[in-house]
């Protein structure tokens, strides 16, 4: 069975990469648009950012007062 989830933050990682590249490769082409160039890397930067902040394991759940963890 396919897990969607993965195939969703691959996806994510692939078009990060990609804006990231395309950024720089707007940035550094003669008559570029480098405002447009900088937004792509910025929006690549924050696709990555979610990727990784998707991947953390889920915290535990408080345990209720008075108790002690086991």
């Amino acid at each position: 069975m396919l897990d969607t989830s993965n195939a969703m933050l691959t996806l994510a990682m692939l078009a990060a990469f990609a804006l990231i590249l395309g950024g720089l490769w707007l940035f550094r082409a003669p008559g570029g648009n480098r405002v447009k160039a900088g937004l792509m890397i910025g929006a690549g930067l924050v696709t990555i950012f979610n990727v990784w902040i998707n991947t953390l394991p889920t915290p535990a759940p408080p345990t209720p007062s008075g108790q002690v963890p086991t």
